[in-house]
């Protein structure tokens, strides 16, 4: 079984222009491709390394995609946060996971994203870079209006060394309807299955 970043970068390869996905925005195979290695390199820009956990917060679409596969390529596993999901959700599940970075819109439900992931890193969550991204991860030239670190980050990163098949590659995120959300641990091959 391949890791899903492989076959993605098999289809680029062999159906470039060939549609990966339809919809409000078409994207081919060649672009999926391209904006998923994007966004893994700007991930291990930041000093994120392998095993580190990204929040993903976005709603669906290609965007969300895009970055499960970047978060995949850079090494990083993923924390699957529901479009749904209110403050204290978002700071419960950050905290439980650990999550180092977030990538999400700059507001989420009229919450000022980028004032409140700053608050968290000031009180102590792990959290050091939040990445403000566009409508679906690489509309125009762009990936990101802006970025915001919350602390230092090291001069260099180490290469990102993408997770296999058997890698715990998503921590997603239930409904909280009894209480705040849990985790649900997927690797790919379950991932896959599902």
């Amino acid at each position: 079984m391949k890791a899903l970043a492989e076959v993605i970068d098999g289809h680029a390869q062999s159906s470039p222009h060939a549609p990966a996905f339809l919809g409000r925005e078409e994207l081919t195979w060649a672009q999926y491709a391209a904006r998923s290695d994007r966004l893994a390199a700007a991930l291990v820009q930041r000093g994120l390394v392998r095993g580190d956990r990204v929040g993903v917060l976005l709603p669906d679409g290609p965007g969300v995609h895009i970055a499960f596969v970047g978060a995949e390529k850079a090494g990083l596993t993923v924390v699957g946060i529901g479009p749904r999901a209110g403050p204290d959700e978002l700071r419960h599940l950050l905290r439980l996971t650990e999550a180092r970075a977030l990538i999400s819109r700059a507001v989420h439900r009229d919450l000022d994203l980028v004032s409140f992931v700053a608050e968290l890193g000031g009180q102590g969550l792990p959290i050091r870079h939040h990445l403000v991204v566009q409508a679906e991860l690489g509309e125009g030239d762009s990936l990101f209006t802006g970025t915001v670190d919350t602390a230092d980050t090291p001069a260099t990163a180490a290469a990102g060394c993408p997770l296999s098949t058997d890698d715990v590659f998503l921590l997603n995120s239930t409904s909280g309807t009894t209480g705040m959300p849990k985790c649900v641990i997927h690797d790919q091959r379950r991932w896959n299955c599902f």
